[in-house]
């Protein structure tokens, strides 16, 4: 196919198509209709009367030629072989020179008119007049003052009195108007004709050059046209597809049941309107190949409103379905997670707003979660706390890197303050830039309530033992490691806490380990136990017991 190019659509026609090819057996082929037509349509003439002249229209061929034929010697030999037509009263060879001498400058001003006047009209009735007016102007120029000129040789008189006679007469003003008439309705035509012509093969090219498939039908449904996508799509050539059903050569199902589904080009046909393919649409090749696709079809009307055909469009979206259907999946397994985590997942914009909190955001803080999307995080922090989270916010968001977490407080629908602890990372966009914060929170106030609570203990406990009279007391993990030990008789066992906390009994009792072991093995069965032992010359009496995490043992002198 040719290229099409970047002229206007009437420029291209006149440079393409009223000048063909330029192919020699086109040209020839061209000839040979014209000069035959040209030499028939000269044996049928009228004599002009009171004249030795003939009314004919011979040269209307001859005209067409010399805009059609594309090599310069085709039209030159047109213009000798219609020269030589016809009846004649004179010698052949002035009959020849005759009209060759208004011929050949007729043939030249028509290619140049032609070519770079008339070409360039884009109005067909301009085209027409243009044609018209020529044949005309050619018939005054040459035409006219040639054969006159001639006549008067051939009668031994003044040239020039001849020819302005000639012009005077106008003995050839009906032929010039017939011959006009003829030239002008042609080219009209065959403009047209070559304009359709264009139109169809920049369609084709167009249809061609479009990534998608497209199937044109008539108002039967039947296919008129496909173009590559759409062969390669279906695995239907055109010579198979043409004339056949679409449903025959276009066969959908929906991909979830394997059923059938409705083609898309019957309910244009019924309904007259543009519509598309429901999604999971799944296309079944001629070799059995299955392509998800999109697609949509719409009417062809014709310019009194007749629907005379559909087109419909449609393209291979298989992976982008299987990464969609991957995206859904994923996303339901991540909405999943969120949604019945205990823990609160949020997302912030670096201004601090909430632009999202997860479903048990309503039972964390006692109102529903699109309540809290456009508000800021301080509208629920501790006065006390807000620069913290603001500073830890903005450490996020400048690093672009997960920080450790931050303690916080906020009022929960008891009114009382829990404390939380919170810690995420800069949320980015598809380019690397960082647009926000997304976070985990955790409710940590059982967790702080015991650390309270543990250190109270403590601060008890080794009050208690700094000040436990005659005797120690030593408290032991489940690995029988000295946690803390202490008391006023404590030094009298020559023993010091620094010298045992942090070891196990083993080590720091050797010698009596196989004698302690089995009380203490008794204590994390949860038993009570007590004994007595000579320890460098004195006699102490202990008692074990067991509480959450630890075994304390009491030990008096």
């Amino acid at each position: 196919m040719e290229k099409p190019t970047g002229l206007h659509p009437e420029k291209r026609i006149a440079e393409q198509g009223l000048r063909p090819a330029g192919n020699l057996p086109r040209d020839l082929w061209l000839f040979a209709v014209l000069g035959v037509s040209g030499v028939a349509a000269s044996h049928f003439n009228v004599s002009i009367p009171h004249t030795d002249m003939y009314f004919e229209v011979r040269w209307a061929f001859g005209f067409l030629g010399f805009a059609l034929l594309r090599r310069f010697w085709a039209a030159i030999l047109l213009a000798g072989l219609l020269s030589v037509g016809g009846p004649r009263q004179i010698p052949l060879t002035l009959v020849f020179s005759g009209n060759m001498l208004y011929a050949v400058p007729c043939l030249g001003l028509v290619r140049f008119s032609h070519q770079h006047l008339l070409s360039r009209c884009r109005s067909l009735g301009w085209f027409a007049a243009g044609w018209f007016l020529l044949v005309l102007i050619c018939y005054q120029l040459f035409n006219t003052p040639v054969l006159w000129a001639l006549l008067a040789l051939l009668r031994d008189v003044p040239v020039l009195p001849m020819i302005l006679a000639g012009w005077r007469d106008q003995p050839w003003l009906v032929e010039s108007l017939i011959v006009g008439i003829i030239c002008a309705s042609g080219m009209t035509a065959m403009r047209s004709h070559l304009a359709l012509l264009q139109s169809r093969h920049e369609l084709a090219i167009t249809l061609d050059a479009i990534g998608d498939g497209v199937i044109a039908s008539d108002a039967r449904g039947r296919i008129v046209r496909m173009n590559p996508a759409a062969r390669s799509l279906t695995g239907w050539s055109v010579a198979e597809a043409l004339g056949r059903p679409v449903e025959s050569v276009f066969r959908i199902v929906d991909a979830r049941t394997g059923e059938p589904a409705e083609n898309p080009v019957a309910r244009v046909l019924r309904e007259g309107a543009v519509v598309g393919l429901a999604d999971h649409t799944c296309l079944i090749a001629k070799n059995g190949a299955e392509y998800q696709i999109a697609d949509s079809a719409a009417p062809i009307y014709e310019a009194d409103g007749r629907l005379v055909g559909t087109v419909m469009v449609f393209r291979d979206v298989t992976r982008e379905y299987h990464d969609r259907e991957a995206l859904r999946k994923s996303e339901h397994r991540f909405r999943s997670f969120v949604e019945n985590a205990n823990d609160l997942v949020y997302a912030l914009s670096p201004e601090g707003i909430f632009t999202y909190v997860s479903p048990n955001w309503a039972e964390a803080f006692g109102e529903p979660p699109e309540a809290a999307v456009g508000c800021s995080f301080e509208t629920y922090v501790h006065p006390e706390d807000i620069h913290l989270c603001r500073g830890f916010l903005e450490e996020v968001l400048q690093s672009g890197e997960r920080q450790s977490s931050v303690e916080y407080r906020v009022r929960n629908p008891d009114g009382a303050w829990h404390w939380h602890t919170s810690k995420g990372s800069s949320l980015r966009n598809d380019a690397g830039e960082v647009i926000g914060y997304v976070g985990i929170a955790r409710d940590v106030t059982r967790r702080k309530q015991m650390e309270e609570a543990l250190r109270t203990s403590e601060a008890r406990y080794r009050s208690l033992t700094e000040n436990f009279p005659n005797g120690a007391l030593f408290l032991f993990d489940r690995e029988f490691r000295y946690l803390a030990a202490n008391g006023k008789g404590f030094a009298a066992a020559g023993l010091t806490p620094e010298a045992v906390e942090g070891r196990t009994v083993r080590e720091v009792f050797p010698e009596h380990w196989d004698f302690f072991r089995p009380y203490h093995e008794a204590v994390l069965r949860g038993e009570e136990t007590g004994y007595e032992i000579e320890y460098r010359g004195r006699i102490y009496s202990n008692r074990n017991s067991k509480s959450e995490g630890s075994n304390p043992l009491f030990m008096t002198d």
